[in-house]
């Protein structure tokens, strides 16, 4: 109780009129152009930057541009004032734009804030947290609706589940968000992009060699393991081929993550992948059939804890996963517009930008 979070994504931005409509075709789901490196409005700690953008729905003109960063809660780290200035001072340069080109439609900023210890348990009979106020989201994302979209099925057949065995105890509640290995997972990935307040503890390139390098590992390994990723759905077998790639085609880079994260937090994420292996055989669907076929023969309160243990599992391991009906919704067409549309904004960042993932 009154547990401060362990980690935090800031995120500040803005939806702007004023974008070349011929070169707001394309998205950034995660990109990078400037290096590790303390912010600018004056914090003196080392800040890593990410960039999310895509075009706004009302105008070809408008875009929503995002900066966001991922921090602990030390007080020497950057405040939202100073990453917004940091934010108008480096958006030019990201999107090729001026300042005075652009008309602010709406400006924002966030604070998703993120635990270990999540999903939160329920602390009342009858009463339970929803979304971010459960803890549901991944210290990877920004919260939100979006973070809670792929358990809203599980979520509404789980409630109505309780109501109708009467399982509505905080104990037999908390069932609904039970432990889940791969959020616990996900926060080997928020370390290794959230450098230490101590200058020159890791090298300016760090973050980005990890995330380059772990990327284009990804995208090798083609869409099934790189979608779900980006929709925070870790798996056990896209975290091995990850992993297993970057041994193999950047082994010095993944030494580097030994020595930078250190034993610890390595030694937790190990635990929580075996977890993942294990609910992976619990949660599969002969595991769900095994379940099914039980559940006549159980009384109502007991079945529904039987369900939500094979749930929990299912989700806690990714296999609620379900691949896309095509590989993208574009045609080839206008793909390709917005790749040479991306194409032309990194050619006025320098150097091209340390893009991890450019989604069109």
């Amino acid at each position: 109780e009154n547990a401060p979070p362990d980690g935090v994504c800031v995120v500040v931005g803005s939806c702007a009129d004023g974008y070349p409509a011929e070169r707001n075709t394309f998205g950034d789901v995660i990109f990078a152009d400037t290096l590790t490196e303390p912010a600018a409005a004056g914090a003196g700690c080392p800040t890593q930057y990410f960039w999310e953008a895509f075009p706004a729905s009302a105008s070809p003109t408008q875009r929503t541009t995002y900066l966001f960063t991922y921090m602990g809660l030390e007080p020497e780290r950057p405040s939202v004032m100073e990453i917004m200035e940091d934010y108008w001072r480096l958006l030019p340069r990201y999107q090729g734009v001026d300042l005075g080109d652009l008309t602010p439609t709406r400006v924002l900023f966030g604070l998703f804030t993120s635990y270990k210890d999540s999903p939160l348990p329920v602390r009342f009979d009858r009463v339970m947290q929803i979304g971010d106020a459960g803890g549901l989201q991944s210290p990877l994302s920004f919260g939100g609706f979006g973070a809670i979209t792929r358990h809203l099925g599980r979520l509404s057949d789980a409630v109505e589940a309780a109501l109708a065995a009467d399982a509505l105890s905080r104990a037999q509640l908390s069932l609904i968000n039970p432990y889940q290995a791969n959020l616990r997972a996900a926060w080997l990935f928020q370390a290794s992009m959230r450098p230490p307040v101590q200058r020159d503890a890791w090298s300016a390139e760090f973050i980005s060699r990890v995330l380059v390098a772990t990327f284009e590992v990804m995208e090798a390994r083609g869409e099934a393991v790189m979608l779900p990723f980006l929709q925070d759905t870790l798996r056990v077998d896209g975290l091995a081929l990850t992993i297993g790639g970057l041994m193999l085609t950047a082994p010095l880079t993944a030494v580097e993550i030994l020595v930078r994260l250190g034993p610890v937090p390595l030694a937790d994420w190990f635990l929580h992948f075996a977890a993942m292996v294990l609910g992976s055989a619990i949660g599969s669907e002969q595991g769900r059939e095994l379940a099914k076929a039980a559940a006549p023969l159980l009384p109502p309160r007991a079945r529904f804890a039987t369900d939500r243990f094979v749930e929990g599992w299912q989700f806690g391991s990714g296999l609620d996963y379900t691949p896309p009906l095509a590989p993208t919704p574009m045609d080839a067409e206008a793909l390709a517009t917005a790749k040479r549309a991306a194409a032309a904004a990194r050619a006025h960042t320098p150097g091209g930008g340390l893009s991890a993932k450019a989604a069109a």
